[in-house]
């Protein structure tokens, strides 16, 4: 049986927000609880979605389950810009 693309947009939308539910997932760096309605937000060019997926070792090809959190796109972009500022203060490169 096929599904209308809305069809598969309202069912992936009714899954989020059950998964978001049960599970209480939360920012990695603000603690805050992450909802699924920031998965969807108003669409803008540069990003679909307001919340992202942190590495914990800074290596993105560590995929592993124990290696990922989930962060707010912004607290994510801070964490970054903060430990560049830092690196860059140290005069690392």
């Amino acid at each position: 049986m096929a599904f209308s693309a809305s069809s598969k947009v309202q069912r992936y939308r009714y899954f989020l927000s059950t998964l978001f539910q049960q599970h209480l997932i939360e920012c990695y760096f603000c603690h805050q609880r992450l909802s699924h309605t920031e998965f969807f937000p108003k669409q803008s060019k540069k990003h679909l979605d307001g919340f992202t997926i942190h590495h914990l070792s800074e290596n993105r090809e560590d995929n592993s389950p124990r290696n990922l959190v989930f962060a707010h796109r912004n607290c994510h972009v801070r964490h970054h810009k903060n430990i560049q500022r830092l690196k860059n203060d140290r005069g690392d490169t």
